[in-house]
């Protein structure tokens, strides 16, 4: 093991528990696991994470985002209603939608057993509620939407459909067009909102 600046190292641990977590799932990336990949040894990971769930945290923040990132680049539509619906039914990437299902699933299974995967569950959670209602926001001051429009609840509600038309997808139900059913949904609360102005 060679020297490295603290910062330096911590970057290290983190970019080989990412490596692990994509290959081999969140279960896998321990910290004897982690330190296998470097290599350094755990007491060296125990130095910069109070626990292996600290670190799963950090590295699987990290890997959301930069996945985040790099598919809402693609998916931007010159309609925000469109980017927002290209959002929720996870875009024309079948692999990019099927990497954020696949993490998303293992992480859920992970928080049962951990509270600090649950809250960061939690925050990803947040982090998507928020950029809906951004793109609602910026729909609804493009005029796309009804200035009446309750974002909070249409952010909530989208939500819980894209959830909902997932499972549906999952246990394949029967075939459904999981945009046409987004892009409704926004149209029905939109004209729902502009009717009780008239």
């Amino acid at each position: 093991m060679s020297y490295m600046p603290k910062d330096q190292r911590r970057a290290e641990i983190v970019e080989a528990a990412i490596k692990v977590i994509d290959a081999e799932g969140i279960a896998a990336a321990t910290v004897r696991r982690v330190a296998q990949s470097i290599p350094v040894s755990p007491g060296q990971i125990h130095h910069h994470f109070a626990s292996a769930d600290a670190l799963r945290a950090e590295a699987f923040l990290e890997l959301w985002h930069r996945l985040g990132e790099a598919y809402f680049s693609q998916i931007q539509k010159e309609s925000k209603i469109d980017t927002i619906v290209n959002l929720m039914a996870g875009g024309e990437d079948e692999e990019a939608k099927a990497s954020f299902k696949r993490f998303y699933l293992d992480l859920a299974e992970a928080a049962k057993m951990s509270k600090v995967l649950l809250d960061v569950r939690q925050h990803i959670l947040k982090i998507a509620y928020e950029r809906r209602f951004q793109l609602l926001k910026e729909a609804q001051q493009a005029g796309e939407l009804s200035e009446n429009l309750n974002l909070n609840q249409l952010s909530l509600s989208l939500m819980a459909l894209s959830f909902g038309l997932s499972m549906l997808e999952e246990t394949a139900f029967q075939p459904m067009d999981t945009r046409a059913i987004l892009r409704r949904a926004i149209d029905v609360e939109n004209s729902a909102a502009n009717n009780s102005v008239s």
